[in-house]
């Protein structure tokens, strides 16, 4: 199974994180390995645990719905947050109680001194980019983020933000990885899952009131986006929980 990683290749940020940290960890080169491959592999970053099979190594993923299937067999190390251990125990599949997406290390893998140059960063879901574009381009002082682009150029762009305001789960994470406040907006139901993927993130990192704008129906004005930035959460993910995800990598050098 040398570094054989899955992840999908899709064009999509929370994906491209994954061969990214996995690389960063493992000092050596990811391998990629599609959902339908019978080999053992890592499966790390995304709502990805349902296709993982008996045998692989498991390392911070998690449920996209409460539901989701999981394999027995598969060895677990770390997961998202508490609702995928939920899901894993209520399967009979072990599970530490060891929670954080991988993109929480993030600021321990790249920490660049980046100047802010806006007050607010849109990132949303590609699936929801081109509607966010329609909607609020307007705003004054803003960047609506392109999660297609590589991974550290979006990084850069989240870093010169003041606020985050996200669609996609990964904008959300790697937010609070960097503590920058933000909110979670719907803007379409067009994003798989139940919404059990950022309530399990949430509760990882102690948010346990968060939850979304609904912006499905109507556009927000910026006054009305900056008072709920102004009342948000913020992530509570100490050093001692970094520590302990890193200790529970299994594939780190």
């Amino acid at each position: 199974m040398k570094n054989k990683l899955l992840w999908f290749k899709f064009p999509n940020f929370g994906d491209m994180l994954s061969p990214l940290i996995f690389e960063h960890f493992s000092k050596s080169k990811a391998v990629h390995a599609d959902v339908k491959e019978k080999c053992k592999k890592y499966v790390a970053i995304g709502s990805i645990l349902n296709h993982a099979k008996a045998n692989d190594i498991a390392w911070g993923p998690g449920i996209a719905n409460k539901n989701d299937k999981i394999a027995s067999g598969v060895d677990i190390h770390s997961v998202r947050g508490p609702l995928t251990r939920k899901r894993c125990l209520e399967l009979n599949v072990k599970c530490p109680e060891i929670y954080g997406d991988p993109a929480m290390l993030l600021p321990k893998i790249y920490n660049p001194k980046i100047e802010k140059q806006y007050t607010i960063g849109f990132t949303p879901h590609v699936v929801d980019y081109d509607q966010c574009i329609k909607q609020y381009s307007s705003f004054k002082n803003s960047i609506i983020i392109d999660f297609r682009k590589e991974p550290y150029e979006v990084l850069d762009q989240i870093l010169s933000c003041d606020y985050i305001i996200s669609s996609s789960l990964h904008g959300l994470i790697v937010a609070d990885a960097y503590k920058i406040p933000n909110i979670w907006v719907k803007l379409s139901n067009r994003v798989l899952g139940d919404d059990t993927k950022f309530y399990d993130h949430f509760e990882a990192v102690k948010k346990s009131k968060t939850t979304f704008v609904d912006c499905r129906n109507s556009t927000r004005n910026q006054k009305d986006m900056m008072s709920h930035l102004n009342k948000v959460e913020i992530a509570k993910f100490s050093e001692e929980d970094i520590d302990k995800l890193i200790d529970a990598c299994p594939f780190k050098k």
